[in-house]
């Protein structure tokens, strides 16, 4: 009967130790899920400065596009100014033309065939209509070359425009094709921020749930520590110790050390009773010494867990993907557990791995080779 009641009080014990365990655990997990928030936060307001400046720089750009119009619009009344001007200066031409050449004919015309000289009074009168039809011809050659050199200051000035209105439109568009780009980019920012919210709250639900966690698992300690203190009153019971060295329970690189853990940003302190080892997905978790297994089972915040009782000292292994013993199986040295969590949980491909002598948890680094 005594040695019943001792076994019950050490599977007692070791069920206080794998609740305050459990307890350390969700308030570093809370801890590290806090952290996250706030780095989502960060993103989040980064992310809607960068879609308000694409916003800015987008209205930028549309405002420079209508105004361009307007150029555009502009230059091309300009041209269609300058196309009637340069017609209108185009006939003229004509017309002056086609009035030198008919005096030039007719100034040029030998004597006989000059039909007005028989209407002109003697030969000073011929020489006299011969000077004003010679100055007539003269000062239709002076109107004609101002209006050809109107007509070329017109034609130089409608090339000008022209060459204005091209610059303007291939300015219009590389500045839409920006204005797409600029598009895309806001489309991709405003997905990343769906996304990033969509994280954040997910997060948050998930902070709650470790915040109610934390309280049930309180409450839970606090009982059983008072059924274990009344039980010790009574029978004074002396665990066995750790010993020398054990093999690892698995292959792999520690991620999280023992000890007290420092948050900066929140100035809080948690206490890691355990190492965690990153391993390959699914790699054999084995137990590191003979025991009996006193756990096997989920719990919050550890997910799968097992617990095996060496005699007084516990080893705790938890985020398993699978078990391969159940809770009273007598276990050996080496022997498989379980599988280590794949990638699909939270913490990744890792083992949370604990030893507790005494009801206080150790370093397992001391213990392991």
């Amino acid at each position: 009967m005594r040695s019943l009641f001792l076994l019950l009080m050490i599977i007692q014990s070791g069920d206080i130790e794998e609740e305050r365990a459990k307890l350390e655990s969700l308030k570093r997990e809370f801890e590290q899920a806090k952290k996250k928030i706030t780095q989502m936060e960060t993103k989040v307001k980064s992310t809607e400065e960068e879609i308000a400046r694409i916003e800015r720089k987008e209205l930028e750009v549309k405002s420079f596009i209508e105004k361009l119009n307007r150029d555009i619009k502009t230059i091309q009344n300009e041209l269609s100014k300058l196309e009637i001007q340069i017609d209108q200066k185009e006939q003229e031409l004509g017309q002056r033309a086609d009035r030198i050449k008919f005096s030039l004919n007719f100034l040029y015309q030998t004597l006989p065939q000059n039909e007005i000289i028989r209407f002109l009074p003697g030969n000073e009168g011929e020489k006299e209509a011969l000077y004003l039809l010679d100055y007539a011809i003269q000062n239709e050659k002076r109107e004609r070359d101002r209006v050809l050199k109107v007509y070329s200051e017109l034609s130089a000035y409608r090339q000008l425009k022209q060459e204005n209105l091209d610059f303007v439109l291939a300015m219009k568009e590389e500045v839409i094709l920006q204005e797409k780009s600029l598009e895309n980019l806001r489309k991709q920012r405003e997905n990343l921020l769906a996304g990033l919210k969509k994280q954040k709250q997910q997060e948050e639900r998930r902070v709650a749930e470790l915040e109610k966690a934390i309280k049930e698992m309180q409450a839970l300690i606090s009982r059983l520590e008072k059924e274990q203190e009344r039980k010790r009153r009574e029978e004074n019971v002396v665990a066995k110790s750790p010993t020398g060295k054990y093999p690892w329970p698995v292959k792999g690189k520690v991620v999280l050390d023992y000890g007290t853990i420092v948050n900066p940003k929140y100035n809080t302190r948690v206490f890691n009773p355990g190492i965690e080892i990153e391993a390959e997905p699914n790699s054999s978790v084995l137990c590191i010494d003979e025991g009996i297994v006193i756990f096997a089972g989920t719990v919050t915040g550890y997910g799968n867990t097992i617990v095996v009782d060496h005699g007084g000292f516990f080893s705790v292994y938890s985020y398993l993907e699978s078990f391969s013993v159940n809770a009273g199986s007598k276990v050996a040295k080496g022997q498989i557990l379980g599988k280590v969590g794949g990638q699909s949980h939270y913490f990744g491909s890792r083992l949370h791995f604990e030893i507790r002598d005494r009801g206080k948890a150790v370093n397992p680094m001391l213990y392991l080779y």
